[in-house]
């Protein structure tokens, strides 16, 4: 379920769905375990889906989730 959540995501995202996206990657980071490099992978794509949407406080946010749990 995980990686069919993150492949829905990043179609969408290629779509320039980004509110979409950003969604499904939630979906996704809801599913894996707290902590886990895949958890990481996707506070990435959901910090550049922010990112795309000017939301760029929440961008910052998801990303330095991201670097705490994968330096």
């Amino acid at each position: 379920m995980f990686f069919h959540c993150v492949w829905i995501a990043a179609t969408r995202s290629r779509w320039r769905q980004f509110e979409a996206a950003l969604e499904d990657f939630r979906r996704a980071a809801e599913i894996v375990p707290n902590g886990s490099p895949d958890q990481a992978e996707v506070f990435i794509y959901m910090g550049r889906c922010l990112e795309k949407l000017e939301r760029y406080d929440e961008a910052i946010t998801y990303l330095e989730r991201a670097s705490e749990i994968k330096p």
